[in-house]
């Protein structure tokens, strides 16, 4: 593929040279609309910037999907990791949210105006994001998330996958043979991950076991709890009401929540229904946030700024010495367990 030039970009929009490469180069004298018609259809035409912001001191962005994600327990320990990091390097960070910007062009011009030294993208950013940053060149990194096909990007999550199994052999180890997994697999990566570790215990243990039966309840619904965290377009991650129908048909029977969201609206409606953990229903969760520490459920633990820590670490490795090669980095789990599952052996 040709090498696009700064005279391409200036002839398809009837500029200067000179006006498009003080654009490109992010410096003063050119107007923000013609700077961001500039950035739009160098990103068109596939330029490679010479991304080179400044070396003296470190401009770093940590990008949310919305403001509200800071309300989320999980969320606000993971980004006291990224602070810590960066403050043992002298460095500070801002956030910027998504909904700030009126479409993904646009998100992408903000980012490259700021001169960002480089930019950690936080938990569901849209691909066309990831994309348009990933070809600006700025050094970029996904927390919990995957990266896009092509896109040679380093990542740092939690082994979901694993995360999946333990909560479901620790049910099966306890002699449960009803197991519901409860949660939108759809909603995230790490939703998807740990459902499929689910699904993948549960099918072993059919293999030798045929009473073992499982009963997926991933419907979504719009969230109802008034301290909800999320946005009123977001799919919430589970749809109660389907759980309060089974539950009046069968109450006896084990619950995966796939997080502590999910289980707080668990824990809600078997209060509504005079059920007991775990004499009536095992609960086992994911996150061992404050909601599942507090309500002694056995949960999943993920070191939440741990997995701060590890994506400013190399941020800032990609930063001081760039490769052309990506990193994953994928954390252990491990099962906590406060016995909400009832012993049935």
């Amino acid at each position: 593929m040709k090498k696009v030039t700064l005279e391409q970009i200036a002839k398809e929009l009837n500029l200067s040279k000179g006006i498009v490469s003080l654009a490109i180069r992010n410096k003063y004298g050119v107007n923000e609309e013609t700077r961001s018609k500039i950035i739009l259809k160098a990103l068109e035409l596939g330029y490679n910037f010479d991304y080179s912001p400044s070396k003296s001191s470190k401009n770093i962005i940590l990008v949310v999907k919305n403001m509200n994600v800071l309300n989320e327990e999980f969320w606000r320990k993971v980004i006291v990791g990224v602070e810590r990091e960066l403050s043992k390097n002298g460095i500070v960070f801002s956030i910027l949210s998504l909904d700030s910007s009126a479409d993904n062009n646009t998100f992408a011009i903000d980012a490259f105006s700021r001169n960002a030294n480089g930019i950690i993208l936080l938990n569901q950013c849209p691909k066309e994001i990831i994309i348009s940053i990933y070809k600006l060149g700025v050094p970029l990194v996904l927390l919990d998330m995957v990266s896009p096909i092509n896109c040679q990007i380093d990542q740092v999550m939690a082994n979901n996958f694993d995360a999946g199994l333990q909560a479901v052999n620790h049910l099966i180890q306890n002699n449960h043979k009803k197991i519901v997994i409860f949660g939108n697999p759809e909603y995230s990566v790490s939703f998807q991950q740990r459902y499929f570790g689910c699904i993948k215990a549960l099918e072993r243990a059919k293999k030798t076991d045929n009473k073992i039966e499982y009963i997926i309840l991933d419907k979504p619904q719009k969230s109802q709890l008034d301290d909800d965290i999320y946005e009123n377009d977001d799919l919430v991650i589970c749809n109660p009401s389907d759980l309060k129908a089974l539950l009046k048909k069968n109450r006896e029977c084990s619950i995966v929540c796939l997080n502590d969201v999910i289980l707080k609206y668990t824990l809600k409606l078997l209060n509504e229904l005079n059920l007991k953990v775990p004499d009536d229903v095992s609960l086992v969760s994911f996150d061992n946030t404050s909601v599942s520490i507090e309500s002694n459920i056995t949960s999943i633990n993920i070191d939440k700024m741990e997995l701060g820590k590890q994506a400013t670490k190399l941020l800032l490795g990609k930063i001081n010495d760039p490769r052309n090669i990506a990193i994953t980095v994928e954390l252990g789990v491990s099962l906590i367990d406060r016995n909400s599952v009832k012993d049935k052996r």
